[in-house]
């Protein structure tokens, strides 16, 4: 009895299955830690791969209609980030995605045109053989975990694209890319002229020419990102701003009025309406789709209806003479090669461009088409007092050469947007060009910003 009671008074040892026990528990929570935190490690390795995969799959939308490189370059990708030696594969075919994401709803839809983005999942899991390793898990009874990610990347238009300015030489390197000669005179109403080229001598004035700002302060002035050069007794003031740092681009370089649209322009592949057509004096034409041109001679009132006029292959050739008169709304789509303008002379001019909404021509009086290569040389009738409403859009070069009164009952116009590769002011011409277009809806039509590749999810 005294050594049953020794045993039960004695306490030594007494902590150790205590001690076993706080143990298990510690490095029960200790490898959770651990395989926790190396879990969350590869998630975020795998969200980094999904992301990379998706926006590579995504930069191949461009080549739609054909799908055949976006699941491999999405592949390509995804072994980039994460080996297939070290990692096994952690995105297969079947988990490239290609659909439509819709940004008012943030949804994608697998397979719905247009197709318009890419999403990928990439994996680690033991189905596959390649799940994350526990180190410790063991102790809980785990020796692997499931991990995936997902990522969604669309392919499209950035912001919209308005007029830097009233008068713009986009071009980017050519010497003289905006000229003015002779006794020319501008006048620009609330808005800038903006000169992209970055050459020496990027704008030139030559003789007596004037640029006038009408403005509280003085006009916007102009932006020229190569340097100024002049010659004789040139009246702008303040002179031009050289080495300008900020963006001068082609606001409509990514327009394009046949296929901006759904259903697709169908102008742009109708079959002629007239052929080579001619006149001579005065009369009235119709909108339609003129091959080989127009070639209008004389004197009189040339009389456009409203509408729209595709002139392709051919050159739109009203003669000195001809007084212009578009005023109830014309637009004209110059496609194809030799496609030009030629509006030389002193006669009156009013082109309004169309604003129903019912036109991609809404906007401008003239739209270059942008596939044209070499680019050429377009001649237009000067104006002083608003013979032009609207955006004179080209790719190629512009000569302004006499000037026309606006005549024909017209007011002063506020909308009148010169655009072009190259502007040359030859001589006694001038124009008043003003971007406010008060009269048009919703102001100067908006070119479309760059198409982007962007995580969207």
């Amino acid at each position: 009895m005294q050594k049953l009671r020794a045993f039960w008074g004695d306490r030594r040892g007494v902590f150790a299955p205590v001690t076993a026990l706080v143990l298990t528990v510690i490095i029960g929570f200790g490898a959770l830690a651990i395989d926790m935190g190396y879990a969350y490690y590869m998630r975020n390795k795998l969200q980094v791969t999904a992301d990379a995969s998706s926006l590579a799959g995504a930069s191949q939308l461009e080549l739609l209609p054909d799908e055949s490189t976006i699941v491999p370059e999405a592949l390509i990708y995804a072994n980039n980030n994460m080996a297939f030696t070290d990692y096994g594969n952690v995105l297969v075919a079947a988990d490239v995605v290609v659909g439509n994401w819709d940004p008012d709803t943030r949804t994608f839809t697998a397979g719905l045109d247009p197709l318009n983005a890419v999403t990928t999942t990439t994996r680690q899991q033991e189905s596959a053989g390649n799940a994350v390793p526990a180190f410790l898990g063991g102790i809980a009874g785990f020796s692997s975990y499931d991990a995936n990610a997902s990522a969604i990347a669309t392919y499209g238009q950035g912001d919209d694209l308005f007029p830097g300015g009233c008068i713009m030489a986009v071009s980017e390197h050519e010497e003289k890319a905006f000229y003015i000669f002779g006794t020319a005179t501008i006048t620009a109403t609330e808005c800038s002229i903006e000169v992209a080229s970055d050459a020496a001598c990027a704008m030139e004035a030559h003789g007596t020419p004037t640029i006038t700002y009408v403005e509280g302060d003085n006009g916007e002035g102009i932006h020229v990102v190569g340097t100024y050069c002049q010659k004789g007794n040139v009246d702008i003031n303040p002179p031009p701003s050289q080495d300008y740092a900020g963006d001068v681009e082609d606001p409509y370089r990514n327009s394009d009025p046949c296929n901006d649209f759904s259903p697709a322009w169908s102008k742009c592949s109708d079959p002629c309406d007239y052929t080579d057509y001619t006149h001579e004096g005065s009369g009235t034409i119709s909108p339609g789709v003129y091959c080989g041109g127009i070639t209008w001679t004389g004197s009189g009132t040339a009389t456009l209806e409203p509408g729209d006029y595709i002139i392709r292959e051919g050159s739109l050739d009203l003669g000195a003479n001809m007084a212009v008169d578009g005023s109830a709304g014309v637009g004209f789509y110059l496609q194809g090669t030799g496609s030009t303008v030629d509006f030389g002379g002193t006669a009156d001019i009013h082109l309004v461009a169309q604003d129903g909404g019912n036109s991609p021509l809404d906007g401008f009086i003239f739209f270059e088409d942008q596939s044209k290569d070499p680019k050429e040389t377009h001649t237009l009738r000067g104006t002083n007092g608003g013979g032009y409403e609207g955006v004179l859009y080209f790719t190629g070069d512009v000569d302004m050469k006499g000037t026309a009164d606006a005549g024909l009952g017209v007011d002063d116009s506020d909308c009148t947007i010169l655009i072009a590769s190259t502007v040359y002011f030859n001589g006694t011409t001038g124009l008043d060009a003003d971007s406010t277009c008060s009269g048009f809806e919703n102001g100067p039509p908006a070119g479309i910003g760059d198409l982007e590749v962007r995580l969207v999810n």
